[in-house]
């Protein structure tokens, strides 16, 4: 993705947005500033014969709704067809909608509202619709194509529409582990951030995840912090649920006492479908694992099988490789390290298993930024390495695992 392009498109239309602006002609004055300065006319000379340059001025940046008059005579000034500004009005309604259902975890409004957006003459909502609906139902393939869809036509968006797809964006890229790309979008749209409390939400959510992810840990507090201050104020249980479920994950390691405490605050019963392999995955995370058996991942639900129900059963998998095998035959996109680790457990052979964690392993977890898995694979070749007094290749696998973590962190922008 384009983000300098991204960046400059934002600081084209930044704007001071206000709740409650009329929907008749929100935008307008963003249409009617753009066109102006593209007339190479000033204000005093643009607002001549139609209203006050102060009147003018607040219209541009949208801090007055206008009147029907001034709306028609500054699109006839302008020399833009009423009718036709009419649909980008439309195709700004219908985005809010979309996005509210998209927040509110509603595929059945958004899939009306795809509908009602294919009806529309320019079909940027259309794919924003589209997109909403591929993100929440987490189809990649979908959502790859049409983000690039969409970054061809990025030139005509408005901020909000920026902000909208921005933060669809990022969200695609936690999903694919596409962590510093999710980081660099987050960068891009950090600059314009409008009042719009849903978008709002979910762009400090994700920056959370991503930061915590990228360990910039410091960092992603303030995230956290302002992420379920809105979400708590917009109430949206399941990102509520989520965002409290991921925030023990990342305290387990570091923090585990904690973490147990704020476990046993939740209640299993608030817990919505689509997140209880991964409440599971915590408790048993947190049980001590001479207690963890195959009987264990009785528990989850194998109906829907996520990242969270493989990485549960790597939990049981060293003692009960052949019980759960089968699992493991196909797995979705957002498990393949999952699937991979659990292939290197079934190596006896010590030349063979090093093999594949140098070859497959290590460099899948490099490409999916993964610095968990980064950190475990390499150390495992590191221990290896070492047993066989192999200590130059011990010594490559650390630069090699140096090397990777420099990248991502290179590869963010500042």
């Amino acid at each position: 993705m384009n983000y300098d392009r991204m960046q400059r498109l934002i600081r084209e239309s930044k704007k001071t947005r206000q709740h409650g602006f009329s929907d008749a002609y929100s935008g307008i004055g963003e249409i009617v500033k753009k066109k102006r300065v593209a007339m190479n006319l000033t204000q005093e000379s643009f607002a001549t014969g139609i209203c006050s340059v102060s009147y003018l001025s607040k219209v541009e940046n949208n801090r007055m709704d206008p009147n029907t008059y001034f709306v028609e005579e500054m699109l006839k000034k302008c020399g833009i067809n009423l009718e036709l500004c009419s649909n980008e009005f439309e195709d700004s309604r219908v985005l809010k909608r979309a996005f509210k259902a998209f927040y509110q975890n509603d595929p059945h409004i958004l899939e009306s509202l795809k509908d009602e957006a294919s009806d529309l003459e320019l079909k940027r909502t259309y794919y924003h619709c589209a997109l909403c609906l591929s993100v929440m139902k987490k189809d990649f393939v979908t959502s790859r194509r049409l983000i690039g869809e969409l970054e061809t036509r990025m030139s005509t968006f408005d901020d909000y529409m920026l902000e909208v797809f921005g933060s669809l964006a990022v969200i695609h890229a936690f999903q694919t582990s596409n962590y510093v790309e999710g980081l660099n979008v987050l960068n891009a749209i950090e600059s314009r951030r409008g009042n719009d409390p849903y978008v709002r939400a979910l762009n400090d959510m994700y920056g959370y995840l991503i930061k915590q992810k990228l360990q910039r840990k410091t960092e992603s507090i303030r995230h956290y912090t302002a992420a379920m201050n809105t979400l708590n104020k917009y109430y949206q249980t399941d990102f509520l649920t989520m965002m409290r479920l991921y925030h023990i994950t990342f305290m387990i390691s570091e923090a585990p006492k904690e973490a147990l405490r704020e476990f046993e605050n939740l209640a299993i019963k608030r817990i919505p479908t689509e997140l209880i392999n991964m409440y599971h995955y915590i408790k048993m995370r947190l049980l001590p694992k001479e207690t963890l058996t195959v009987e264990s991942i009785k528990m989850l639900d194998d109906t829907n099988k996520d990242c969270w129900f493989y990485k549960a059963l790597l939990l049981v998998a060293p003692k009960n490789i052949d019980d759960i095998k089968h699992h493991f035959k196909q797995t979705k996109e957002d498990a393949l390290l999952e699937k991979v680790y659990f292939q290197s457990l079934k190596y006896k052979n010590s030349e063979a298993y090093k093999r594949y964690l140098k070859e497959i392993c290590l460099p899948l977890a490099i490409e999916k930024q993964e610095m968990e898995y980064i950190d475990f694979f390499s150390k495992k070749l590191i221990s290896l390495s070492c047993e066989n007094a192999r200590y130059k290749e011990a010594l490559a696998v650390y630069t090699k695992k140096n090397k990777a973590l420099y990248k991502i962190h290179t590869q963010i922008q500042a």
